[in-house]
Formats: structure tokens, sequence, C-alpha cells
């Protein structure tokens, strides 16, 4: 076996392999088995989100953004762009006008996605590292627990690492040949990873550290670099400056964790991906590239940016002003794996020929990294028959519908029924949004809008909520106005009826609980008034619509 893999030979083998490993793990996860993820309760605001940029494109811009996001808001209440940038969601668009919404396209894309990540990853790492350990490199990172979990559902990350990726190619090219164009190339890709997910701004410092570690002072002086980084600020901060009143809001009053408690975090979590020995090699890489780099080492100055990248994204990790996920540490793994490729290279060089080194280093980076690699489920949210039921024939008549739920039932139940329902029909809203008002973040404030059954039953019955859904399972924190609902209900037997309790299937949970239909008796002699919910913790302000405007 050849430790080469040149020009596009090599490069349709890398492709090919990557995509295998990606829709095989897609496929090993269950990501097509019909359903959106509960876990990941992203995926579902996802998917509804593209699907809207979807509607709003294939309608011919019918309003303007903002009223019609708004107005698609309160009929599917699951909307994510603002908070979130806007690249995954034109992407998914994008994908739809060819083939249709669906969940399937979205994770096809998906799968797409994370092959062209691993397929940028090699195009990059082919320059400077054997052809078979590049490949194996990407393999691992494709296969790496975080990097599986958001192939096999409709998230940003991804899209994210393609940019990012590219960004990282350009500047290693910058590093090498301090060409203009190279440095442009890495200001409007990272630009573009940012305008995809946030974390992405731990690119934005590359290039000045870069500079300082190779000693290149005279790099500052040059208008192409700091044009560069003009270039990625006009890129994301337009967007974040426009967006800045929904962001601020949705951080009101959000507790974040200690300085030790995230760094504690974030090793664990890095453990989690790749163990501890890749992550001690990955270090010394880093320390092995920087200081060869500063001696005058050419090899080593190509992959510098390589070797900046984990610390970047772990200060990210470690400032930002949301609770810690290890999703957002899903960049430095490409990174560290780079990096302990090149201590277990120049480490088995002492003892191994030429000719079997790269084979030998793929191996060594395999067998470390084995005993960490798992093959991701995916847990589904089991409310596709719920979301079914509550469309179907026999509740046609309704026009507004109100669901509630203490453990994350209310956006995959509204996602599913935005999946099965395309355009929007009627009104489902949320009791976090129209009840009370709730960041979007599971720890952040929460003030009910009701504090009595009398003050829960005058306002479902304003425009009027005709049935309620309630999900109860495990909560995962007590919200008053979900209680409050249920003993409306309960209370109420004259005037709710319970139509249908449904079994949620699917989910990995001991006790996976139940949803149960209450419909309005006589729902139709009530006179129909405004629909107001309440985003001021997400979008800083309320939203409002009149079913008869429909």
């Amino acid at each position: 076996m050849t430790d080469q893999l040149e020009g596009s030979r090599g490069r349709l083998i890398a492709g090919v392999v990557v995509a295998l490993a990606a829709f095989g793990l897609q496929w090993g996860a269950g990501a097509y088995s019909g359903g959106l993820s509960r876990h990941q309760s992203d995926e579902g605001a996802n998917f509804v989100t593209g699907v809207m940029v979807h509607d709003y494109l294939a309608h011919g811009f019918p309003a303007s953004p903002i009223e019609f996001a708004s107005d698609y808001y309160l009929h599917y209440p699951a909307v994510a762009i603002g908070h979130w940038p806007p690249m995954l969601y034109a992407a998914q668009a994008a994908a739809y006008l060819v083939a249709g919404p669906s969940l399937e396209v979205a994770l096809v894309l998906n799968g797409l996605l994370t092959a062209l990540a691993g397929l940028v990853l090699f195009s990059s790492l082919r320059r400077y590292s054997a052809g078979w350990t590049a490949l194996t490199v990407c393999v691992l990172f494709v296969v790496s627990r975080d990097m599986q979990k958001m192939t096999s559902n409709v998230m940003a990350e991804p899209l994210m690492v393609v940019f990012a990726l590219l960004s990282l190619h350009f500047l290693c090219r910058f590093a090498e040949t301090a060409r203009p164009r190279a440095v442009i190339a890495f200001a409007v890709w990272a630009g573009l990873a940012v305008l995809t997910k946030a974390v992405a701004w731990s690119l934005a410092p590359l290039p000045v550290l870069t500079a300082l570690a190779l000693r290149r002072f005279d790099w500052f002086r040059r208008p192409a670099f700091w044009g560069a980084h003009a270039a990625l600020l006009v890129i994301c901060l337009s967007w974040e400056i426009s967006m800045s009143r929904a962001v601020s809001a949705g951080f009101v009053d959000i507790q974040s964790s200690s300085l030790m408690t995230r760094s504690a975090t974030m090793l664990a979590n890095l453990n989690l991906q790749l163990g501890w020995p890749l992550i001690v090699l990955g270090i010394a890489g880093a320390i092995r590239v920087g200081l060869g780099a500063w001696r005058g080492d050419v090899e080593a100055a190509k992959l510098v940016p390589f070797a900046i990248l984990p610390a970047s994204v772990c200060g990210i990790f470690l400032a930002a002003p949301v609770p810690p996920s290890s999703r957002y540490l899903i960049l430095a793994i490409p990174a560290l794996l780079v990096l302990a490729a090149v201590v277990l290279h120049d480490a088995l060089g002492r003892f191994v020929p030429k000719k079997r080194l790269a084979l030998a280093t793929s191996l060594g980076l395999v067998l470390l990294c084995a005993p960490w690699v798992r093959n991701h489920k995916k847990v589904l949210g089991g409310f596709d028959g719920p979301a079914r039921l509550l469309l179907s024939e026999e509740f046609a008549k309704h026009r507004v519908a109100l669901v509630s739920s203490q453990s994350g039932g209310e956006v995959p139940l509204v996602a599913e029924a935005a999946r099965i329902e395309n355009p929007p029909q009627r009104y489902i809203l949320r009791a976090s949004k129209f009840l009370a008002r709730t960041s979007w973040m599971n720890k952040g404030p929460y003030d009910p809008h009701v504090a009595s059954i009398a003050d829960t039953s005058d306002r479902v019955l304003g425009p009027p909520v005709s049935l309620v859904v309630l999900h109860d399972d495990r909560p995962s924190r007590v919200l008053k106005h979900h209680q409050l609902l249920r003993e409306m209900v309960e209370s109420k037997p004259d005037q709710w009826k319970l139509r249908e309790t449904l079994s949620v299937e699917g989910v990995d949970h001991e006790k996976p609980g139940s949803v149960q239909i209450y419909e309005l008796i006589d729902f139709e002699k009530f006179d129909r008034g405004p629909i107001q919910v309440d985003m001021t913790y997400t979008l800083g302000r309320k939203l409002s619509s009149h079913p008869d405007k429909d």
C-alpha cells in the first residue's frame, strides 16, 4: 500500500471515505428514522427556520423579512434566526428549493457538509503531511463524538466547520507565501463561519497571533493584512449590530459559571472527544510547532495557525456569556488531531523506516483514539404521532392550539407540526411564551403572566385557544404556568374535554411520559380575539396577531 494520496486521485479517495463515514454514522445513529431529536432541541428550531426562509424565497418575498418571520413565528414558534446567524438557514433554503423542504433533505445536506469538511481538512493537511496520515486525521474528526451528533441532527456546526477549515487553509497558505489574496480569503471564509455560528469568532485573532509567532512584523505594515481584518469585521458586525437587540435580550440575567467550573468542563469535554493521550500529544504538538516556528523552521511555520487555534477556541469557551456546551469546542478537535499527528510522526520517525512512517503514524492515531470513539444514537423526541393527530382531520376546525411542557417538549412538538404541515395553516402556541415570559435558555429568567386558574382561563379563552396539549414526564424545571394550565383543564370538565392521551415513543427515558390533548367544548361559540406572545426575553419585544386576519 502506497503512503501517498496524490492530486485529484487522493482527493477523490478521501472524499469517498469521509462521505461513507459521515452517512454511515448518520444511518447507524438512526437519523433518518423519521423524527426530530429532543436532546438536541436546537434541531427543531433549525429545521423550522430553514423551512421559513425557503417559504419566504419560494413565495417571492411576500412581505418584509421581519414581518414575515414574526407572522411565521406566531403560527409555528420555533424560529431561531436573529439569535442565531443566517448562513445555515440560507444553505437549507437553497437545498429545499432544489429538493423540497423535508427533514431528510436537511440531514442529507448535513452529511454532505460533514464530508466536505473532512475533504477540506484533507486538502489542507496533504500539503504538509503524508496522505494516509492526513486521511486518518480527517476520519477521526468525522467520527469524534460531537461531530457525529452534529451530523445526525440538523445543526449549524458542519457548515461552520467547512467555512472555518477553509479560512484556516488560506491562513496557512498566507503563513507560507505571504500573498495578500490568501489573507483576504481567510477573512471572507472566517466571516462566513461567524455568520453560521458565533463560536467561530475564535478565528479572528489568528492572523495577528500567527504574525507574532512567526515574528513577521512586516505583516503589520501591509494594507492587505489590516484590510482582511476590516473585511471580517464588516461581514460579521453588520449582522451582529442589526440583531443586537434580539441577542442582548436573550442574555438577560444569565448566570455564567465560574472560570474553574468552565475549565473543568472544558477538559472533561475534550477528554470525551479525543481521550487524554491525544490531548497531551496535541498540546505537545502545539509547543513543538510554536517553538519550531520561532526558531525559523519553515515546515513548522506552515502549521502555526493549527497550533494557535485550540487556545483561541478554549478562550472563547471560557469567556462566552452562555452556559458551556461541548460543541463550542468542536473547532479545537481537528487542530489537536493535526498537532498530535505531528508529535507522533516525529516520535515514530526514530524507530520506524521512512517508507512505513505514514502508516505507523496513522495506526498510532487510531489506536490512541479508538477507546474514546462511540457510536452516537439519535434520541427521537417521540412527538411525531401527537403532531400528526393534532393536525389531522379530526381537529381540522381548530385554529389555535397551545402546547405546554416542563421538560423540553414544546419546541420538538411545534417543529414536528411544521415538518408535517407546510405552509402553516393554524396557530400552535408555546405556553412558555403565551402564558409567561421566558428566556430561550433553560436556566434563564422566568416570569409567569398568570397567578391563578382564573387568570389562566381568561388568557387561554382570549383568542380562544381551543386545544391544549400537555406533555409531562420528568420536569427539567417546575413552571407555574404549566401547573396552572393543567389544573385549569382538569378542574373544568364542563369546559374542557380530554380527547386523547398518547405515549411518547422513541424517547430513551425510563418513564417517557405522555401527551394529553384537551378540547374546548363548544369552542365555535367563543368570539375570536388577538394572540399575543411575550418575546421580550428573546427578541426584546412582543408579537401579536389576530386569527381573523388569515
